[in-house]
């Protein structure tokens, strides 16, 4: 029973894992239930149906796993003892690191929040509470004097995803400005941040 799991878990994997790009390059309208499946690999054309309930209940549970990761992190990252500069410096080399694992998942995630498919639903109240995490660490930071007491705790909180964000969303343009680097993406938010 336990193998027949794992078989099950890994083919959901290989799912999500080959409909991550396509999601992100051609948009949830554009793509097929058989691109994914060739792209995995699977000939089952049932399989999407089986593990996900179709293609709109595998983008939700890929846009929703991303989130959900997304709200562990940024609790740990709250609820630590870390001054909110070191909170905040953290929340965006994390935010890094997942696009440089995963860069076709910052595009599909750009692209849901741009322009809302029906799924958006499913990941609204997590962006809410990411924005009132950052927020709350900046609060934090106003308090206790590490940031200018007039500071505005929304325009902070979207620049610092700005920040983290803009050279995945923007590679052409920052690998230009970056070329002479090979650690560019490290450089970029050491300097940003500062």
């Amino acid at each position: 029973m336990k193998n027949k799991r794992h078989l099950e878990s890994a083919t959901a994997d290989r799912i999500i894992e080959a409909a991550i790009p396509l999601f992100a390059t051609k948009g949830f309208a554009g793509v097929t239930v058989r691109e994914v499946l060739d792209a995995a690999n699977i000939s089952n054309i049932g399989a999407i149906s089986y593990y996900f309930e179709g293609k709109e209940g595998l983008y939700a549970a890929i846009l929703k796993s991303h989130f959900e990761s997304t709200i562990i992190l940024a609790e740990s990252v709250n609820n630590s003892q870390d001054s909110p500069v070191e909170k905040l410096r953290y929340t965006i080399q994390s935010i890094v690191a997942a696009y440089q694992r995963s860069p076709h998942k910052l595009k599909l995630i750009a692209n849901e929040v741009s322009n809302p498919t029906c799924c958006f639903a499913v990941i609204q109240e997590y962006i809410i509470k990411i924005q009132s995490i950052s927020q709350s660490i900046i609060r934090e930071g106003i308090d206790q004097g590490y940031f200018r007491p007039d500071a505005d705790s929304g325009c902070l909180t979207l620049t610092m995803h700005s920040i983290a964000q803009f050279p995945f969303l923007m590679p052409n343009f920052s690998n230009t400005l970056l070329s002479d680097r090979n650690d560019k993406y490290d450089y970029y938010i050491s300097h940003a941040t500062e």
